[in-house]
């Protein structure tokens, strides 16, 4: 999932330094998940062989080129990521039918973020219990969300309008405040558990859901911007802007930059202005997707085209253009095969899903006002409504 501000996306100060763990390998054939028997209501676990460096462990491993790291969560056969939507008043989701045809997308469900107990559905607020260090606080149902990922294990991470972080697990256990300051960028994941990547003032941070343990995770560097991370696994692909045209950056788990270069970026055309604006890793780390924008010479955005493609080989898997004259594209998710954009313009927000066959726009009902986009990896909990 990604949420881009500033001129045509977000613009975090910085460049991307660090990331979370070990490349993770894939399984499977392109644009599929990793496959496996997972129950939604699981919990992240603390020991699960994993080093704390991030490296393989005894858990499941493999190879992007000759690059070895741990894989996410096992996903339940046949899954297709559905579509989680925050707008102006709800979070909600939209689940994607096997088949395709005109009746390929479900209605809007609106998501219950109550936290499971029965004094949530009786009382207008809920209670979120963090530690013994942090006072519990209320979360209020018409809190207004400006970011969202899922957790691997089934729930939701999400980011208020206040910069609050909350975590509402899977489980349909109490919602906790993740202990964090900043932006929330995206949700990685380092020895076997799930974690809130975020970013303030010069430092990018990580912090686990599980007990709110935080690390330093990224050095800013003057004169460069962080303009969209993705994560899958252990692998990060960041794009950055910088006073020419910036680039895309693929990490590994010591910072090092990896031997993977798929993204042919055009021309620097305008200068300080970003020629690829959005980046999606898919969950099996095998492909990448990512906008590349055209600018008029005033500046503003003339066309925006989405291009997918495999990782190690170049491979082209989806090519469209998704945006016109004065679209922003701020926010971008992958799932292997097709991609779901945020599409911004002065008159109107727009859920658009793209793949090698189509540009379709979404029907939202009566929701209004889409603010970002994502896919659910995992099935989202049947806790959260």
């Amino acid at each position: 999932m990604r949420r881009m501000t500033g001129p045509c996306f977000r613009r975090s100060r910085g460049l991307f330094l660090m990331a979370s763990c070990a490349v993770f390998a894939a399984c499977g054939s392109l644009g599929e998940p990793y496959l496996g028997s997972f129950p939604t209501s699981s919990v992240p676990s603390e020991a699960s062989g994993q080093s704390d460096d991030g490296g393989a462990g005894d858990g499941p491993a493999g190879l992007i080129g000759d690059i070895s790291g741990e894989a996410l969560p096992p996903r339940p056969a046949e899954y297709i990521p559905s579509i989680v939507i925050l707008t102006d008043s709800n979070v909600g989701v939209i689940e994607r039918i096997t088949g395709g045809g005109p009746d390929r997308f479900s209605d809007f469900r609106v998501i219950d973020l109550a936290d499971g107990s029965d004094e949530a559905e009786e009382l207008p607020t809920t209670t979120v219990a963090d530690d013994d260090e942090t006072p519990p606080l209320t979360v209020e149902e018409s809190r207004i969300w400006t970011g969202v990922s899922d957790d691997l294990f089934g729930g939701l991470v999400l980011q208020a309008v206040s910069g609050e972080v909350m975590w509402f697990p899977g489980t349909g256990a109490e919602a906790r405040q993740v202990s964090v300051e900043g932006e929330f960028l995206e949700v990685g994941y380092r020895g076997g558990t799930p974690e809130a990547l975020t970013i303030l003032a010069d430092q990018v941070s990580r912090t686990r859901l599980i007990d709110n343990d935080s690390s330093p995770f990224a050095t800013i560097e003057p004169e460069e911007e962080v303009i969209d991370l993705s994560s899958s696994g252990g692998l990060v692909a960041v794009v950055k802007s910088d006073q020419a045209c910036g680039s895309v950056v693929f990490l590994g788990g010591d910072g090092a930059t990896l031997a993977l270069d798929p993204i042919a970026e055009p021309g620097c055309v305008l200068r300080s202005r970003p020629t690829v604006g959005a980046v999606a890793l898919s969950p099996d780390g095998e492909a990448v997707a990512f906008t590349l924008i055209e600018y008029r010479e005033d500046g503003v955005e003339l066309v925006t085209n989405l291009v997918a493609v495999e990782l190690t080989s170049g491979a082209e898997i989806l090519a469209t253009e998704i945006g016109g004259s004065g679209d922003v594209v701020s926010s971008l998710a992958f799932d292997g095969s097709s991609a779901v954009v945020l599409r911004r313009s002065s008159a109107l927000s727009e859920v658009v899903v793209a793949d090698a066959d189509s540009v379709e726009v979404l029907d939202l009902g009566t929701q209004t006002g889409p603010r970002a986009v994502t896919f659910a990896r995992l099935p989202l909990s049947e806790n959260l409504g």
